[in-house]
């Protein structure tokens, strides 16, 4: 009966430390010396979707507070349709948005 009272107390323990953490933020607690080398990669397949749900998608990404520090990799099939017209459109939106904007 001992461990079952030993083991309570670790997962009350735990869920105290796990609610704590999310009212805390990770990166306003690093030092910003650091916060400033990290970088994100975030890659985007995509085939046959419409070039607004890729600006839609992509518009929730660079609303980020971090977008500076995102490389963002789209990544279109060969044979996807409208292909040159999808990259123009997503490069007249969002290329500054980024650290890097790359199709692939």
């Amino acid at each position: 009966q001992l461990n079952y009272l030993y083991a309570t107390f670790l997962c009350f323990r735990y869920m105290w430390k796990m609610i704590r953490s999310f009212n805390t933020s990770y990166y306003d607690e690093l030092d910003p010396e650091v916060r400033d080398k990290i970088q994100h990669i975030v890659v985007m397949p995509t085939y046959k979707e419409p070039v607004e749900l890729l600006i839609e998608t992509m518009s929730s990404v660079s609303n980020q507070t971090i977008a500076h520090q995102i490389i963002f990799v789209v990544g279109m099939e060969q044979k996807t349709p409208l292909q040159a017209e999808k990259k123009r459109k997503i490069r007249e939106r969002f290329g500054t948005a980024f650290k890097a904007l790359v199709f692939a």
